[in-house]
């Protein structure tokens, strides 16, 4: 159905979830009211080691001491939660996230939609869009949706595509889904799974998924976890224990096995 979206982006805070971009407004709040923010790992603790830097010179003691004192404050404030939406459409392969019946969209970098992004996107996905009304709002008709998910964990997000994202990005969040409200049965929905993204999540553990490559879905009780982008020191501390289990996975995979060739893991 063709009508006019507002563009709220979703702020994480420590115990709530708040948007700007429209204060006041009806529509967005009800779209608000919807979505519940749970925060994670927020009294993980924060150890501090020197093994960053291998010179121990004034200079770089000078770095370690800035990098860790940027890391704590990314512990302290970056979102590293969940999000429950009781009712929400994902849009497109990247699945941007859409109330259609109070014709809100939700960015920001929480919800793994940067706002510098999120224009050119919907501008060229061949998602619906037909014109912007202004800066926060824009005319558009996603059409009916094409499938229908209950209870799901959506990991579609923009650079789903690009190996890099999976590192920095993919795997801190699908590790992030272990310390989830979840139930035991709830699949997490992809666009595609090509066979390195495979060998990720088989390094993680994770064997309950789904594909979907559709125009727009609709989902009820559909979790997701928290975008990772906007902490200065890599959303501490989820991506070290990210990071730690895919070492600790590969190198016991190769462990004396000289005869394994090197992927591009």
């Amino acid at each position: 159905m063709r009508q006019l979206y507002k563009v709220a982006s979703i702020d994480c805070k420590i115990d709530d979830a708040s948007s700007s971009g429209h204060p006041g407004d009806a529509d967005v709040e009800r779209a608000l009211s919807k979505v519940t923010y749970r925060p994670l790992l927020s009294r993980w603790p924060q150890k501090r080691h020197d093994r960053l830097f291998v010179l121990r010179d004034e200079y770089n003691r000078g770095l370690s001491d800035e990098y860790w004192a940027m890391a704590e404050q990314s512990h302290r404030i970056s979102p590293c939660g969940e999000f429950h939406f009781e009712q929400i459409y994902a849009a497109g392969p990247d699945g941007l996230r859409v109330d259609v019946e109070n014709g809100v969209v939700f960015v920001g970098q929480s919800v793994d939609w940067g706002p510098g992004y999120f224009p050119w996107w919907l501008e060229n996905s061949g998602v619906g869009f037909e014109s912007w009304e202004s800066p926060n709002s824009f005319i558009a008709d996603f059409g009916e949706p094409e499938v229908h998910q209950d209870n799901v964990v959506m990991m579609k997000h923009p650079g789903y595509d690009i190996y890099g994202h999976w590192l920095l990005d993919f795997v801190p969040q699908l590790t992030l889904t272990r310390y989830m409200d979840l139930h035991g049965g709830e699949p997490l929905v992809f666009s595609i799974l090509r066979p390195w993204m495979e060998t990720l999540l088989g390094a993680l553990e994770i064997k309950n998924t789904m594909t979907c490559e559709c125009r727009l879905s609709e989902h009820r009780n559909l979790r997701m976890p928290t975008g990772l982008k906007s902490g200065s020191a890599l959303a501490q501390p989820i991506n070290q224990v990210a990071w730690n289990n895919l070492r600790a996975y590969f190198n016991h995979l190769t462990a004396g096995n000289s005869a394994l060739t090197p992927e591009k893991i």
